[in-house]
């Protein structure tokens, strides 16, 4: 009897166990999203590739100056940037030029999604190197 009342707690923690397991595999290695989520874009923001290996990701620019400072987005896994066209809006009554592009796979972006970085190193590289060429003066 006893042998059966481990057995079914040991099941029990199993079970959690694996459940727990898949669903923070769920959240972290989100699938890709494709195309583009329905949001106001800003008239000001300028769409752009970046190459990237064998690969385009696509971009938006939101210039103020030749001269302003730029940041430049890293978003989050699983958003697009069109989610981030009032941010850019923000930054730029502040002063500041922005530049938040899509990771390889996500949003209008080519190339396979990137499960753990994968590719987010190359792609980051990537953006900083055109950067420069993208936002003259900085």
């Amino acid at each position: 009897m006893l042998y059966l009342v481990i057995l079914g707690i040991l099941g029990f923690y199993f079970i959690n166990l694996v459940g727990s397991y898949l669903a923070i595999r769920a959240v972290i290695f989100q699938k890709p999203s494709r195309g583009t989520i329905p949001l106001p874009v800003v008239s000001r923001m300028e769409k752009t590739r970046i190459s990237a290996g064998n690969r385009s990701l696509d971009a938006r620019i939101r210039r103020v100056a030749d001269d302003s400072p730029v940041i430049i987005i890293f978003h989050g896994q699983g958003e697009v940037v069109d989610m981030w066209a009032a941010c850019q809006e923000a930054f730029a009554e502040a002063g500041f030029s922005t530049l938040v592009f899509d990771y390889s796979g996500f949003g209008a972006s080519s190339g396979a999604g990137a499960r753990g970085l994968g590719v987010l190193p190359c792609d980051s590289q990537a953006v900083l190197q055109a950067s420069a060429a993208l936002i003259p003066g900085n």
